[in-house]
């Protein structure tokens, strides 16, 4: 038996499919491309592999192809079930994970980690504002994220990159900002072609960066005016304004407060 880069115990036919499922991995991680490619190679040094199963499943679901990922988590959840506890609960929360199964996937994450808490790929579908807890419906899910992170930083300690990212971008979601920027730029210390550190440390120090007085926090283009402010007061986001077809905010609007997930309100406060 091997072990992946995590150090886990991995069943795999050859060093080589658990070499190169573990550079998918980290592809995967730091939203970098040939992730797919290089999962394939695994699965060609060994077709059995039931956790680079899991890898491809995520590599696709990562790439819009849900049903292809769909079909690739039952097969690894198939391969999986006579091998070791560990392995057969990664495949399983990858299955029902991406089956949508998410109550029952998050539960399972949770148990999982309390049990292995290196384990990052089911762990990694708990987190972010995409993940199980951000679309789990919880008003509180970005404190329950970093408790959920803080639980295993024992068994992590200050080295991988991937989990000083995911630590760090928490951290900063919950207000902890020195602490989490510190984490971020250790994170991309180890690994500078991360680009979910690159963006998060990129949004962590802008946001907490003191706005020139006289600056307006209206989108570049926006024609709103002091007596009829911009409906989307930051420019960093998606969409456009229906009006002023200036970006939207992905985050409250300072001037209608907003929630972000209405991205086309009513009406427009922007001048014509």
């Amino acid at each position: 038996m091997f072990k992946d880069r995590f150090d886990q115990p991995v069943s795999a036919a050859s060093a080589q499919a658990v070499e190169r499922n573990d550079d998918a991995v980290d592809r995967i991680f730091a939203l970098q491309p040939g992730a797919e490619a290089l999962v394939d190679e695994a699965l060609a040094a060994d077709a059995d592999f039931a956790l680079a199963h899991c890898t491809k499943a995520r590599a696709l679901l990562q790439n819009g192809d849900g049903a292809g990922g769909r079909r690739w988590a039952k097969r690894a959840q198939e391969l999986a079930a006579p091998l070791s506890e560990r392995e057969r609960s990664h495949a399983e929360i990858v299955c029902r994970a991406i089956h949508g199964e998410s109550a029952t996937a998050l539960r399972m994450v949770r148990e999982h980690a309390a049990a292995w808490p290196r384990d990052a790929v089911p762990f990694s579908f708990a987190l972010g504002v995409y993940g199980l807890l951000g679309f789990g419906g919880f008003k509180d899910f970005e404190a329950q994220q970093v408790a959920l992170l803080e639980s295993v930083a024992s068994a992590w300690g200050d080295e991988d990159w991937w989990y000083l990212a995911a630590r760090g971008w928490a951290l900063v979601e919950v207000g902890e900002s020195e602490r989490g920027i510190a984490m971020l730029e250790r994170a991309l210390d180890r690994n500078a072609a991360n680009a979910n550190a690159v963006h998060a440390a990129r949004m962590a120090t802008t946001n907490k960066a003191p706005q020139p007085k006289g600056m307006r926090s209206s989108p570049p283009g926006c024609r709103a005016t002091a007596a009829r402010p911009c409906c989307m007061a930051t420019w960093r986001g998606i969409g456009r304004c229906s009006r002023c077809r200036a970006a939207r905010s992905s985050r409250p609007c300072a001037s209608t407060r907003m929630p972000w997930r209405r991205m086309r309100p009513k009406r427009c406060r922007c001048s014509r």
